[in-house]
């Protein structure tokens, strides 16, 4: 774990999963909990590759960051986050 997490963070998940066990079981807990968990961090390492590899540049910034059309699309979201960042 990262040493800038705050502890209300690992309390939540840690909750999370309590309680996905105490409703479903372990299945629960596999699919509601860990495997959600995978998929919505390759989501967020997605986009942070795609927006530094991938799109055009409107200013000179020094760093690598892009704008990507694709990530403004299908994560709306996260367009301001992830344009130059």
């Amino acid at each position: 774990m990262h040493s800038c997490t705050p502890p209300s963070r690992v309390f939540l998940q840690v909750a999370q999963f309590a309680a996905l066990f105490a409703l479903g079981g372990l299945p629960a807990v596999v699919w509601g909990g860990a495997l959600r968990m995978v998929w919505v961090y390759h989501i967020t390492w997605a986009v942070n590759s795609a927006t530094h590899v991938w799109g055009n540049v409107q200013y000179k910034t020094g760093d690598l960051s892009r704008n990507n059309w694709c990530v403004r699309v299908c994560v709306p979201c996260l367009d301001r986050v992830h344009d130059l960042n």
